[in-house]
Parts: structure tokens; C-alpha cells; sequence
């Protein structure tokens, strides 16, 4: 009897594996051989599982992983109301939320609000609310602008 190896076959670049191995060197699923595998998925490679886990999450975060854009507050309101928010943080004149639907894996959409601005970004699902505000203002507000000033400032974020 074949047991499961930790031998995979991956095409580099894709976000899933092909198949499993088993120790045999047999597809796990279709009981083809290594050599037809490789013939019926150009460019595919052996490996073990653990190092096409690291290329599958980096093809991931390179595909689905997004800088902020600005949105409407119609757009922001949606989003908030059509499921439950996974996570919903407000704090001073900052708000972010975690839809509840990935995007894939560990990776969500965040909308936040900064003032009166709205916000959307694709990020890791454990990026923290301060996180998410650091990266919008390093890509929207002045250089000058930090987080600490955000913080503590009771007046609206205007872009000025």
C-alpha cells in the first residue's frame, strides 16, 4: 500500500497545486504517473508541499493583494451592511471593517473611513486597524501627515 508523500506537483506561478503524490511517485487522485503529470501540465515541477505552499502564497498576495483606493460613501455603506462585518474598529475620527467574505485564504477587503473619506484595500485578515490607516495615509496624505496626528486630531480629516 502507497502512503501520501509530501511530494506535490505545482505549476510555479499558479494560486492551487496540481496534485498530491504518493510515495509510489502515483497521482493521489487520478493514479497517473509523475511522467504523465508533467506531460499534461507544462511547466510543472516536483516539490515538496511545504516549498509550494510558499510559492502558492506569494502568487496569492502578488494576484489579490492591493494598495488602498479612495471610494464613495455609498460604496462604503454597501459594503457595510450587505453581511455582518468580521472585524469593525473605531477609534477617533478612523473607522475600518473586515467584510466577512474573503477575497481567498487569509486575504479580505477593508473598507475604512478617515473623516470624511472612504477607503478600500485588500489585505492580510489579521492587518490591524492601525495598519490599514498607516498604509492609506502613506498612499493618500501629505508626507508630512503621520498616524499619531490622526489619533489625537478632533477635526475631520480634510486631505490638507
Amino acid at each position: 500500500m502507497s502512503h501520501l508523500s509530501d511530494k506535490v506537483v505545482y505549476v510555479p506561478g499558479q494560486s492551487h497545486l496540481v496534485t498530491f503524490l504518493l510515495s509510489s511517485g502515483i497521482c493521489s487522485v487520478s493514479g497517473k504517473t509523475v511522467e504523465e503529470m508533467l506531460a499534461e501540465y507544462p511547466g510543472a515541477v516536483v516539490m515538496s508541499y511545504n516549498e509550494a505552499e510558499a510559492l502558492i502564497n506569494a502568487a496569492i498576495a502578488a494576484k489579490y493583494l492591493t494598495g488602498p483606493k479612495e471610494i464613495t460613501v455609498a460604496r462604503f455603506l454597501d459594503m457595510l451592511n450587505v453581511l455582518p462585518p468580521r472585524i469593525w474598529v473605531t477609534h477617533c475620527n478612523t473607522e475600518t471593517f473586515l467584510l466577512s467574505e474573503l477575497v481567498i485564504k487569509n486575504i479580505g477587503t477593508f473598507f475604512a473611513r478617515i473623516g470624511d473619506r472612504y477607503f478600500e484595500i485588500n489585505a492580510p485578515t489579521r492587518t490591524l486597524h492601525q495598519e490599514i490607516i498607516a498604509l492609506i495615509l502613506e498612499a493618500f496624505a501629505p508626507a508630512t501627515r503621520n498616524i499619531e496626528e490622526v489619533w489625537n486630531e478632533s477635526v475631520h480629516y480634510d486631505g490638507q
